[in-house]
């Protein structure tokens, strides 16, 4: 009967799915910063990080169950260096999109072919964001970024165009002094809503949604009207959001306290935000973490205690 009781403690903390939360595949990658994760093409896995130089590296793999649960890296190629935080990866027209930082403040957008992992794209504007940035696909044709910065207040929302070669137009840069992340902040669309979740100085979790239209005749967008919800937890690692293809808006987040990742499913259709489930694993330490989506299931990149990035498949 004690046996049962606690069992049942146990689930009443915890919270709810947790009888299948995770497969958990490990890597040989080795960082202490955060990873980005995103999938595509027939399951390949690709992972940006940096090493302890700061060198960016751009990392594509497989998740193997024959060789143990391990992501087996098929080959990675080096981006660049000198950023002081992590890059960030997202799926665009094809192609593999990644977003970071360097030290002097400077942006960088990049496009690569999925296989060859060659660069066909590159654009650079400087908004001096020395805070690590966070980028998504963007209604068609379009990329959305979100960058802060320690030395001016402010979210600022980018939407860029890519042109012919490295030429590009922003044709939405907008910062928002009412919102102050503490450090970085994570971007996802659907519709016409974009969603971006940070932590405040409290480390209370934000998600503020913003509301896009584009004028059918002369194509130009413009913003319509933004909200911000004060989410009901707190992490001590920037939060990471993305949409799933069934509408659902996904987050993830460390709870330091009781060391597990956690993971929850939103309906964020209305103006209330509805949480429909919930689902965390032990964590064994973890210094920074992700989130894509990829057939039916939420992938949860991260970088554990010991510095070796994992991935989780939630299920």
């Amino acid at each position: 009967m004690r046996r049962l009781i606690a069992l049942l403690t146990v689930v009443v903390v915890l919270g709810v799915g947790l009888s299948s939360a995770e497969i958990i595949y490990t890597s040989d990658i080795k960082t202490d910063k955060t990873p980005a994760i995103t999938m595509c093409c027939e399951g390949k896995v690709f992972l940006s990080y940096t090493d302890d130089s700061d060198t960016i590296y751009l990392a594509r793999g497989i998740l193997r169950t024959t060789e143990g649960q391990v992501v087996k890296i098929g080959n990675k190629v080096a981006i660049g260096n000198e950023t002081p935080d992590h890059p960030d990866l997202g799926f665009f027209n094809g192609q593999i999109l990644m977003g970071w930082n360097e030290d002097d403040g400077n942006v960088y957008l990049a496009l690569f072919k999925p296989e060859e992992m060659t660069r066909t794209a590159k654009f650079e504007y400087r908004p001096n964001a020395n805070n690590p940035i966070s980028v998504t696909s963007f209604y068609e044709g379009l990329i959305l970024n979100t960058w802060t910065s320690k030395d001016k207040p402010g979210l600022t929302l980018i939407v860029t165009k890519p042109k012919v070669g490295d030429d590009f137009e922003n044709l939405i840069d907008n910062r928002y002094n009412e919102f102050e992340p503490k450090e970085g902040s994570s971007v996802a669309y659907m519709g016409d809503v974009a969603i971006v979740a940070w932590r405040d100085d409290k480390n209370v979790v934000h998600i503020t949604r913003w509301r896009f239209q584009q004028n059918e005749i002369t194509k130009a967008l413009s913003v319509i009207g933004y909200k911000d919800n004060e989410m009901d937890f707190k992490t001590e690692v920037d939060p990471a959001v993305v949409f799933g293809d069934d509408g659902k808006l996904y987050i993830t987040w460390y709870n330091k306290g009781m060391d597990l990742i956690e993971c929850a499913s939103y309906d964020v259709s209305s103006q209330v935000i509805n949480k429909l489930d919930h689902k965390n694993f032990e964590a064994g330490g973890c210094k920074g973490l992700d989130i894509t989506y990829f057939e039916g299931n939420p992938y949860i990149a991260y970088t554990d205690g010991e510095g070796i990035i994992k991935v989780a498949k939630i299920m």
